[in-house]
């Protein structure tokens, strides 16, 4: 997988680095260099290297987006379309939550030193929990647990919450860093 997402990405900077294509925004699916696109994602999808994708590029007037391959084949085969809704899971926090809490650290909303008890008074049961900052939930340094632990059922945001604030911690705020799930829900 990661050799095919690596062809891919050389494939679009060899595109790119080409230097603009001079067609119209209409035009551009029918360009020389874009048609170089399709054989380097279908030999992937042939050879198991991804399922599909949607490959799109803008430059200038020129935009070129066209879906490969199929976004489900459990239980039944689907066509990947142009406008699928990607799941991006753990790239979520760097992509979508880290910029939206920098958004509200801008507008004065939160500061990345507040405590995350303010925000969520059930993070309770040890001593190193009143430490944890905000700060500390977006570096993997709030000393949280990874994850909420196995065995454990659940559904809903209430139940998700409770659950993730009553895991152990597992260090010290600002002194151990733990990839955390946690840090983010």
């Amino acid at each position: 997988m990661r050799s095919a997402a690596l062809l891919f990405s050389l494939s679009v900077l060899a595109v790119w680095m080409a230097g603009p294509v001079p067609v119209r925004a209409e035009r551009a699916a029918g360009s020389e260099a874009l048609t170089r696109i399709g054989p380097v994602v279908q030999r992937a999808i042939k050879r198991k290297k991804l399922p599909g994708g949607v490959f799109r590029l803008e430059h200038g007037d020129l935009i070129y987006q066209k879906a490969f391959g199929n976004r489900s084949s459990v239980p039944a085969r689907e066509a990947m379309t142009e406008d699928t809704i990607f799941d991006l899971a753990s790239l979520t926090k760097v992509v979508a939550t880290t910029p939206c809490i920098m958004k509200l650290v801008e507008n004065g909303r939160i500061r990345l030193d507040d405590k995350a008890q303010k925000f969520l008074p059930e993070l309770t049961g040890d001593a190193n929990k009143p430490r944890v900052t905000i700060r500390h939930l977006l570096t993997h340094t709030s000393g949280l647990n990874s994850g909420i632990r196995r065995g454990f059922t659940w559904s809903g945001y209430e139940n998700g919450i409770a659950l993730a604030c009553g895991e152990p911690s597992v260090g010290v705020a600002g002194l151990t860093y733990r990839y955390s799930d946690i840090n983010f829900i």
